[in-house]
């Protein structure tokens, strides 16, 4: 359903991308009514986002819309979703099976998936236009906001310059790691820049998908250099066959023009491949964080609230873990079961998650990986380091966190 301007909706959600149609789904079918307005007509052809955790499963098995996600995967359905790290180059006989995560597979209900992120949103697309009571825009974005003690309102401007303003009793920005919304409502972000440019290559090889048959069952590579310093080599399937991405840090100031992004994929692999690209881009590696995940009746979610690397596929999953986080303590709020100090407890729960997800995992990956890489060289001490190999091996069938838990809320039941 297209939006009616003229109304105030239960809940106004500026960035129609996963998360936002993610907490418009789980609003939508609380009952609330659901205006969504998304500044891109077209879905991005970028294959981001492509790992989906078993709990984000979770979600769209309660969204109604599992099977439709697993239909939607770009490889070939019985392909295993597996990774594995390599030394220097993907074919230098040093490698290991990483994130194996049917070691927490007995703790969910759903098998994890990958897939990208363009199919994940034409999926919720699709969900999200099957529920009574939400309405989309697509070609609008949030300017501007303003909010009294009964309602938020945004000021939302079309992309052939007409202006128009939407109201609802909450607005969430769910607008992306530059969220007008956010920086709109003054919530402001502390960051850590790890002064790296990344490079995002979306390629065509039939040479690479023939060299990594050796290696069945993967769908992901990251390779450890010693030049790299603990920041990976990641080469990635968009389909199984031909089609992959890539990303890394390159020097500063590299541009599609200054720079050999094919020699430098073939150092990765160690060997010469076919290569065709279809994208190129830039992006600098740093972490921001909210300081605060709520001003009033404004909230932020998602990569409004948090950004990162796209290390292991933490911003899609934790930003679907905002969505239904937030969405049933609004719909509660609105159906007046929920006390108004239950709202608070979003950024109380949600904020430390990513506190601990960048600095005890991504941080910690690149901490780890660079005292190793330091440490230990095969060339200087050969029985050394296949030791030390090893040991990282077994250690990547560990799990090093699982604990769901609410220490940091200020409402939970039963607390003594």
């Amino acid at each position: 359903m297209s939006i009616d301007f003229s109304k105030t909706y239960d809940v106004v959600i500026a960035g129609g991308g996963p998360v936002g149609l993610g907490l418009a789904i789980e609003l939508g079918q609380r009952g609330q009514t659901v205006a969504v307005i998304e500044r891109s007509t077209q879905l991005h052809s970028i294959p981001r986002g492509q790992n989906l955790t078993q709990r984000t499963m979770e979600h769209f098995h309660f969204w109604g819309a599992e099977a439709e996600l697993r239909a939607a995967r770009s490889v070939p359905k019985g392909y295993a979703i597996g990774g594995m790290t390599s030394y220097e180059t993907l074919l230098s006989g040093y490698h290991y099976d990483w994130l194996q995560r049917d070691l927490v597979a007995p703790y969910y209900y759903c098998e994890n998936e990958r897939l990208p992120q363009y199919a994940t949103e034409r999926v919720l697309r699709a969900r999200a236009a099957e529920i009574a009571g939400i309405d989309i825009a697509y070609g609008w974005s949030g300017i501007e906001v303003s909010q009294d003690s009964e309602q938020a309102s945004v000021l939302a401007r079309h992309t052939d310059g007409q202006e128009k303003t939407l109201r609802g009793q909450y607005l969430v920005g769910c607008d992306g790691s530059r969220s007008a919304i956010g920086a709109a409502a003054g919530i402001t972000h502390s960051k850590s820049d790890h002064d790296k440019l990344m490079v995002l290559l979306v390629f065509k090889s039939t040479g690479l998908h023939k060299l990594l048959e050796r290696y069945p069952g993967k769908q992901f590579y990251c390779v450890l250099h010693p030049e790299q310093k603990g920041y990976w080599l990641f080469f990635g399937r968009v389909d199984l066959g031909s089609t992959w991405f890539f990303h890394a840090p390159v020097p500063l100031g590299t541009t599609r023009d200054n720079f050999d992004f094919k020699a430098f994929l073939e150092r990765a692999v160690g060997a010469e491949i076919d290569v065709a690209f279809d994208h190129i881009g830039f992006w600098d590696l740093r972490i921001a964080l909210a300081d605060t995940y709520r001003k009033d009746r404004i909230f932020v979610a998602g990569d409004a609230a948090h950004s990162h690397p796209p290390y292991g596929g933490y911003g899609i999953n934790t930003g679907f873990e905002d969505a239904r986080n937030l969405g049933w303590k609004l719909a509660a709020t609105l159906q007046g079961w929920g006390r108004p100090a239950l709202l608070d407890t979003y950024g109380e729960e949600r904020r430390p998650v990513f506190a601990s997800t960048a600095g005890d995992f991504i941080e910690r990956f690149i901490r780890e990986d660079h005292a190793f890489l330091d440490r230990y060289n095969p060339h200087q001490d050969k029985a050394e380091f296949t030791h030390a190999w090893d040991t990282r091996n077994e250690g990547s069938t560990e799990v090093m966190a699982f604990e769901p838990n609410y220490d940091g809320a200020s409402a939970v039941f039963g607390q003594a």
